[in-house]
């Protein structure tokens, strides 16, 4: 819909190896085609994703879309996270594919929240026991959208809304969030960039069960807040997790 945000995402079954893209319309319905090895299936519309709080807000956008696969292989459930806006305000929801030509588990993030809609405020990542965790912003306030917000999927159910602490730089609100796990267990990490002047990047650690306190990744500021300029990922061998972002005046740094 917009070549300024990524309203599209890829993603594999883990058992059977089928692809699958979703993307967004000129609408707020979007669509998804499956790769069997041979040939496309599809397209399909997910008409059943809507965010029942967009309901008479006018023409609503797709701008984000956000595809997780379960790890283990013996799923092919996809976590599906989309992102709208309207007017000024944006929804987000998300769906769990089954591989059964079902979308299911609906659950609504964002419910009218005037945040940024030029950034993904939102991502999730599986354990390796069928647990996921999505991280996302929500409120109509500065001050909750300042705190980001989290929800727990156990395999079964959606948790209700939680909040996570603020972030340890005052009067800031996250603009880029990634969430990464662990491989080789049920915890991990989010990296949170922020909206500030000097952006700065920000971590938390989930066990399982907690988050942990805020930290600062880098009390340098990064190169830009405009564009998500870092990322993280765990090394499956060492089992260490590696930040690299772009600092003012650097290159990068690990």
């Amino acid at each position: 819909t917009t070549p300024g945000n990524r309203c599209f995402d890829v993603a594999y079954e883990s058992q059977s190896g089928r692809g699958m893209v979703v993307y967004g319309t000129n609408g707020p319905i979007p669509q998804y085609c499956i790769w069997n090895g041979t040939n496309w299936i599809g397209p399909a519309a997910i008409a059943n994703i809507t965010n029942r709080y967009m309901s008479g807000r006018g023409a609503m956008t797709n701008r984000w879309i956000r595809l997780v696969s379960d790890p283990r292989t013996n799923s092919n459930q996809i976590m599906l996270l989309a992102r709208w806006s309207s007017n000024a305000v944006n929804y987000s929801s998300v769906m769990l594919w089954t591989n059964s030509a079902v979308w299911g588990a609906l659950t609504n993030l964002e419910t009218n929240c005037a945040s940024q809609i030029a950034s993904d405020t939102m991502d999730a990542a599986y354990s390796t026991n069928n647990r996921a965790v999505v991280v996302y912003i929500n409120g109509a306030t500065a001050a909750a959208r300042r705190m980001p917000k989290y929800r727990t999927w156990n395999g079964t159910v959606w948790s209700s809304e939680l909040s996570m602490i603020n972030l340890p730089t005052a009067g800031v609100q996250p603009r880029w969030i990634r969430v990464e796990s662990n491989p080789n267990g049920t915890n991990a990490f989010v990296a949170i960039l922020d909206s500030g002047a000097t952006a700065r990047l920000s971590g938390m650690h989930w066990t399982g069960a907690a988050w942990s306190g805020a930290w600062l990744i880098s009390a340098v500021a990064l190169n830009t807040g405009l564009y998500r300029d870092f990322d993280i990922a765990w090394g499956k061998q060492t089992n260490a997790l590696m930040a690299v972002y772009a600092l003012s005046a650097q290159t990068y740094r690990t």
